[in-house]
């Protein structure tokens, strides 16, 4: 089996070895806009309307004759490229890429994207903008007719991430390329072609706006509404693993809460809403997530939640209240000492809720309250959540979490 998988742009325009290998194969391959420039081509065509098990059910049925399939842009960034060659043999698929029209659309907008962050809506959640949204400066976005330009406005305005301002670049490389530049919010009364790659900036010195909270549920705040450090899994407590935890924890209007190791300080929000008469105490190591806090504590316009930076315990102040309810999503391997300090403090019947997601960290959260003389409740949580795949809905899981509770005699 032979494959050539060509990249080509809006202009149509290939290099001469290039056109040679397309007017010379047994079977053309590609969108209706990709065959179009080729009209006059006698090969075989077999138009790629989106089902590529069915193209490759296609490739395998002819895999004797000569093959050329053409793709937009770079077919290896965010194209067939990878998919082909896992499916087909990455032996048997020469690749030719032309200039990614994210390349081309940086180009258009004067832009450097050695930091951008590049995402795809293309078929794909709009969920997929909240972290580059919530942290990175410049963003590349591939788009499709449904998710465009306007519902990335409307996303993106909804969610008040901040105010970016935005270039859609149309058509590029063809005789109708347009750029249009103006604010993000801006896009929602323009029309655009179908064929663009969108580009957002965040403006400087504005970071996402507050929230109206009486359209928040009373808890249970999805994950995207915070502000936190996303790598590729979240540096978050998810929002189902927060509702069990937080219901763990018995809270009333006037409890006071500790949050150790709070992270970008969810569950200090969570808990400083449902404790609107009471205080919740936020302890956290890391510069990065603690600078999340404050910026989650002005967005969710929770004034209750005092917060220090630093590492637990030794870094807690003598002045923290008695807690009522003690959460911990990381302890940097000080639990035991950490579970003692608190089991000291606590008057009879305050509880500790331990997140541990390692069998490791499973095991010295156990050894730690049993030690101390808490009265130990487990629970086990395994979520998975809904995800688009083409008009579909499939399952994707999240890491299965124990959930730890102790409760003083």
């Amino acid at each position: 089996m032979s494959i050539t998988l060509i990249g080509i742009d809006d202009s149509g325009k290939l290099n001469e070895t290039q056109r040679q290998k397309i007017y010379s194969s047994d079977i053309l391959c590609g969108g209706e806009r990709h065959l179009a420039f080729f009209s006059d081509c006698e090969a075989e065509t077999y138009t790629i309307k989106g089902k590529l098990i069915e193209l490759t059910k296609f490739l395998e049925s002819h895999a004797e004759k000569s093959i050329t399939v053409l793709a937009s842009g770079d077919p290896l960034f965010y194209g067939i490229g990878a998919y082909l060659c896992k499916k087909m043999g990455a032996e048997n698929v020469q690749i030719e890429p032309a200039l990614s029209s994210m390349q081309i659309a940086f180009a258009r907008a004067k832009l450097g994207w050695q930091e951008a962050a590049l995402t795809s809506v293309h078929g794909k959640p709009l969920e997929n903008l909240d972290d580059p949204c919530q942290n990175a400066k410049v963003i590349g976005i591939f788009t499709d007719a449904r998710n465009n330009p306007q519902a990335i406005a409307h996303y993106v305005e909804e969610k008040k991430y901040g105010s970016f301002d935005c270039w859609v670049c149309q058509n590029l490389g063809g005789e109708d390329e347009v750029v249009w530049q103006g604010l993000l919010k801006d896009a929602i009364a323009e029309n655009f072609s179908d064929l663009n790659v969108v580009i957002l900036r965040k403006r400087e010195g504005e970071e996402a706006e507050s929230l109206n909270t009486e359209d928040l549920p009373l808890f249970g705040i999805d994950d995207n509404l915070f502000n936190y450090r996303a790598p590729s899994k979240g540096l978050i407590t998810k929002k189902e693993v927060r509702v069990v935890s937080l219901s763990q924890m018995h809270l009333n209007s006037r409890s006071i809460v500790w949050d150790i190791g709070a992270g970008s300080g969810s569950v200090s929000v969570e808990a400083a809403r449902l404790c609107s008469q009471g205080q919740v105490f936020a302890i956290e190591k890391n510069k990065l997530d603690y600078e999340y806090i404050a910026k989650n504590v002005a967005r969710f316009a929770v004034p209750n939640i005092t917060t220090v930076h630093g590492q637990a315990p030794s870094d807690i102040p003598d002045n923290w209240p008695v807690p009522d309810a003690v959460f911990v999503g990381g302890s940097s391997g000080t639990l035991m000492e950490l579970t003692q300090l608190i089991y000291n403090k606590q008057k009879s019947g305050g509880r500790l809720v331990i997140n541990a997601i390692t069998l490791e960290n499973q095991i010295k959260a156990y050894e730690a309250l049993k030690k101390v003389g808490y009265k130990i409740q487990v629970q086990q949580i395994s979520v998975a959540r809904s995800k688009p795949i083409l008009d579909m809905l499939r399952f994707e899981a999240l890491n299965p979490i124990n959930i730890y509770t102790g409760v003083k005699k």
